[in-house]
Formats: structure tokens, sequence, C-alpha cells
């Protein structure tokens, strides 16, 4: 990826992340500003991603465990997303590996995705 691209990329990252810090998808005011679930709506079952808006509102303001409770999958996933970037960047040398691990990582996300449906404890708690 050539640097112009990278630094797209950057700046379109900062853009959402001061949209998201100023307008909490949660407030009645702005949910018209967010786009509703499409697999939700149409199955009324959470997919591996709902949540994940306000989880990361909730990151932005230094609230981790109400992230966690929207959306645990996506908050635990931050910190190897940053370490990924950083490394593309070429800002720390060390691979995250996420090549090695993505199959795992599509095991645990599709598990992530049956447990948060079940409806008892104590499943239930990974829905958003």
């Amino acid at each position: 990826m050539n640097t112009a691209i990278r630094w797209l990329f950057v700046a379109a990252l900062v853009a959402c992340a001061a949209f998201l810090f100023r307008f909490d998808p949660q407030d009645g005011r702005y949910s018209s500003l967010y786009p509703p679930c499409p697999f939700h709506r149409i199955t009324h079952l959470h997919c591996p991603g709902c949540g994940t808006l306000r989880a990361m509102h909730d990151l932005l303001h230094g609230r981790i465990a109400e992230a966690l409770g929207h959306n645990a999958a996506a908050t635990l996933f931050v910190p190897f997303a940053l370490w990924y970037a950083l490394y593309a960047f070429g800002i720390v040398s060390v691979s995250p590996g996420l090549d090695r691990w993505s199959w795992h990582i599509l095991a645990a996300v599709v598990l992530f995705w049956i447990l948060r449906n079940l409806p008892f404890a104590p499943f239930a708690a990974l829905a958003p």
C-alpha cells in the first residue's frame, strides 16, 4: 500500500472516530445518523458486529466495561487491530501474526455469533 493511501486511510479513520466520539449511537437524537443492522432487522438475531458502534463509542470515552457489554469480541479485538495498523505503517517491527491466526479468529467470530444468540445464561449476556 503506498503512502498516500495509508494516510488517506488514517484521515478517514480519525474522521470516523471523531464523529463517533461526538454522536452517541445510543442517544435517540442521533439514531438516524447510524444505519440499522440489516441482519438483525431481517432475522431478529445478533450478528457478530451488532453493538460495535456502541462499543467503540464507549471505548473512545474510556468506558471499557460498557464497551465489553455492547460487543465483547469487537472490544477485545481493538488492541490487535491497533497493533496491526502500527505494523502496517512500519512503526513496530513485530508482526501480530494475523495471517497465521486467521482461521482461529474466524472460528472465534462464528462461535461468538452463535453463543450471543442463545437465550439463556450466561450466553444471553453476550447480546448487545
